[in-house]
């Protein structure tokens, strides 16, 4: 009889088998996790820091451009695609292109082809630009007073459009 309890108190001893908890390796798995989450968070907060413009000659200034960008308050670099920027640019009528570049997650390369005007076509009282889209402001262009047939507007459109920029800011009145 007393065998069978010391057996017994064998088994429940073996089911009783103390879970060591290794309190190093568990600190360690810890401070693990919290330098990831650390890192990760760290890297979603890098900010643009340069800002590089270029092909804005002759209608925009680079702050101009940057405000257009909506990336003034240089904000961070992943909350702001390249496709997102360049967006942004290309909705305003007076940019007929951008390209965007990010290099090293902090710089952003900008390079904008304006669309500037061509002339103003006082039968329309409208302003006509590089691309052919007509705007409703009056700018600072050489002012076209005779009316232009359908057939030839388009190829004079593209035949101005030709010209260089200082060249076209030098004619008055066609």
């Amino acid at each position: 009889m007393v065998k069978k309890k010391i057996k017994k108190i064998n088994k429940v001893k073996k089911k009783k088998k103390k879970i060591r908890i290794k309190y190093s390796r568990v600190f360690l798995l810890i401070v693990i996790i919290v330098l990831i989450v650390l890192l990760v968070k760290a890297f979603l907060n890098i900010k643009i820091t340069n800002i590089y413009v270029s092909g804005n000659d002759v209608y925009f200034k680079d702050q101009e451009i940057i405000d257009i960008a909506k990336i003034q308050n240089y904000p961070k670099t992943l909350m702001n695609s390249s496709s997102k920027i360049k967006a942004n640019l290309e909705n305003n009528v007076y940019i007929k292109s951008a390209k965007v570049k990010k290099k090293f997650l902090t710089q952003v390369f900008i390079e904008v082809e304006e669309n500037y005007p061509l002339f103003v076509y006082k039968t329309d009282n409208k302003t006509v630009l590089l691309n052919g889209d007509k705007v409703d402001s009056i700018l600072d262009a050489p002012i076209v007073m005779n009316y232009i047939p359908n057939l030839k507007y388009q190829s004079f459109v593209e035949k101005m459009g030709i010209l260089d920029y200082d060249i076209l800011n030098r004619i008055s009145e066609i």
